[in-house]
């Protein structure tokens, strides 16, 4: 991966005013771009927020539309629209932005998750021509029929002339894949907007659709702090966990669905050959794992705190991340700052974050009995598991520093008020 100047990004007197436009403002806050309102500043980015629900008490986030009146339009539109085959198609709510002050003032609009059932696609040509856009796309939706990821199917390259998995999520009960790849091309083309994804991967996915084909994606990799990592003393937080020192940590995601590859962590689990010392961690929901308790001391997390997760990150030995489908796996980045080895499935935008035999083991997408023969790898070779962690330790600190993200994205934001 290339490596970018460290040269100073030139300052200015004149500030750029962005709004960023998303469903929450602390849920998901590493990707949405909260996080980097405060850095931004020194680049001369003033940063505020519009979304759907405001959890913070920051002056600089407002919620679109409150009042459960609102709520309630909203469900039956999303009903309306399940039925119908569509998405993000009549939701009215964009006419409150758009007469926003915050709005008026910014010299861009920043979309990033406006495909959760309350913005409509159709308003984005008619932003586009008051405002300069810039969407950061966190998954395939944008480019699919209806779906979040397509997994192995390939209609996506050809506009989803048919859908076989209407219950894939997001899930429709009419066919009208091919007529919402045809409204998202039309209002894509007939838009001004700079794309923004943070994997190489998704950047192709992109590129090979139909749908944006052709237009402008610049990658800026999802940072993280890493002062919040690597100050955990490990013996301390396997005390707290009530984890004995001898034992083999191994964690990994109960996020039930086809995208988190949970059923695959715990199959593989299962099928490990001889008795370990094994304690097994996991975070997400809870109740999924009562047949690894038979063999394993097992701490089920469930939707855990910062200060829980921070815990855990310092005590686990191996991270196991058999996603399906990852437009990026920050997750995994969490982790390999952490002194982490992570093994992880190929075939997702993974494979640009875990380094075969440098900083964790990689094993074709599905390969379950390959998934289980990389956690016996790492947990008979604890000398090859800690090299793993510390290579993961220097790649993390070298490639995904937040710092370098915000830098990124203010020289995108420069950049595109020099390109009008």
């Amino acid at each position: 991966m290339q490596v970018e100047s460290e040269m100073p990004l030139p300052m200015t007197n004149d500030p750029i005013n962005v709004l960023s436009v998303n469903d929450f403002d602390l849920l998901n806050r590493r990707f949405n771009g909260y996080d980097l309102i405060d850095r931004l500043k020194k680049y001369g980015v003033e940063s505020r927020f519009i979304v759907w629900k405001k959890r913070s008490g920051d002056p600089r986030v407002k919620r679109m539309c409150g009042g459960i009146h609102w709520t309630a339009l909203r469900f039956g539109i999303k009903m309306i629209e399940r039925g119908l085959g569509i998405q993000n198609v009549l939701y009215p709510f964009h006419v409150r932005l758009v007469v926003d002050d915050w709005f008026k003032k910014a010299d861009i609009v920043h979309f990033h998750l406006i495909h959760n059932e309350f913005f409509s696609l159709m308003a984005i040509p008619d932003i586009s021509r008051k405002k300069k856009i810039v969407w950061t796309v966190h998954d395939p939706w944008l480019v699919t029929g209806h779906c979040v990821y397509p997994m192995d199917c390939q209609e996506w390259m050809r506009g989803c002339p048919s859908c076989p998995h209407l219950d894939h999520p997001k899930i429709v009960y009419m066919d009208m894949s091919a007529r919402m790849c045809r409204i998202k091309r039309r209002i894509v083309r007939g838009s001004n907007i700079h794309f923004v994804v943070a994997s190489e991967w998704m950047k192709r996915l992109l590129e090979s659709s139909p749908v944006t084909e052709g237009q402008n994606i610049t990658v800026i990799p999802f940072g993280i702090d890493l002062d919040r990592f690597g100050g955990v003393d490990k013996r301390d937080a396997r005390r707290s966990l009530g984890i004995d020192d001898g034992s083999t940590l191994i964690a990994f995601r109960t996020i039930p669905g086809p995208f988190k590859g949970m059923d695959h962590a715990i199959e593989a689990m299962l099928s490990l050959e001889g008795e370990h010392d094994i304690t097994i961690i996991t975070f997400g929901k809870t109740g999924f794992v009562e047949d690894l308790k038979k063999r394993f001391k097992v701490i089920e997390l469930g939707w855990a705190s910062e200060e829980q997760i921070s815990m855990m990150r310092g005590a686990c030995d191996i991270f196991v991340m058999p996603s399906m489908a990852e437009a990026f796996g920050l997750m995994a980045i969490e982790l390999m700052a952490s002194g982490v080895p992570v093994i992880a499935y190929k075939d997702t935008a993974i494979e640009e974050i875990v380094l075969p035999e440098r900083t964790g083991i990689l094993v074709d997408r599905g390969d379950i009995p390959g998934l289980r023969r990389a956690i016996e790898d790492l947990v008979l070779n604890p000398e090859y598991r800690k090299r793993l962690g510390d290579n993961s330790l220097i790649v993390a600190r070298e490639r995904y520093d937040i710092e370098r993200q915000v830098r990124q994205t203010a020289e995108l934001y420069r950049s595109c008020l020099d390109d009008r």
